[in-house]
């Protein structure tokens, strides 16, 4: 039923590229510092393999939630690695729950636990820059039942 090991598991051959070193999975709780979550709900879920961190977020503002600026999360559970630049993460859904769904983005901060959504304006080109993060009405001014859904990919040391 359970298998508990001293030394590590190797797949695929028995070189040192083939060991897997750390597998984890769990949840846990964003923090939006510029979201007074109120009666809204917050939730992630993680897997690590080795360095790499895989995240899933899902915020859905409630009817007492309020937004004050652009829309950033801290306390991903593991401290994005500062070696590399511009970790993007995955993609996912803006639900305007009034009209349309719209497409999201994640970015990690190197070195940080923090991770920014981005909406990828119509016409834009070049690096993500302050007019495409998602915020108070950008893509859509939010209300009750609205949903973020998106994913980040991302290194860590840990």
């Amino acid at each position: 039923q359970n298998l508990y090991l001293s030394g590590g598991v190797y797949l695929g051959g028995t070189g040192s590229a083939n060991e897997l070193h750390d597998y984890e999975e769990g949840s846990f709780t964003p923090n939006y510092p510029n979201v007074t979550i109120g009666n809204g709900t917050t939730n992630g879920l993680y897997t690590k393999i080795g360095s790499l961190v895989m995240v899933q977020i899902v915020f859905i503002m409630g009817s007492t939630t309020t937004m004050g600026g652009s829309v950033f999360l801290d306390n991903l559970p593991f401290t994005v690695t500062a070696t590399l630049a511009n970790h993007y993460g995955l993609t996912g859904n803006l639900l305007n729950s009034a009209t349309d769904d719209y497409m999201a983005y994640g970015r990690v901060q190197d070195g940080l636990t923090r991770g920014f959504i981005y909406y990828p304006q119509s016409g834009s080109s070049g690096s993500p820059n302050a007019s495409r993060v998602v915020n108070t009405t950008v893509p859509f001014t939010w209300a009750t039942n609205d949903k973020i859904e998106c994913g980040f990919m991302y290194y860590t040391d840990a």
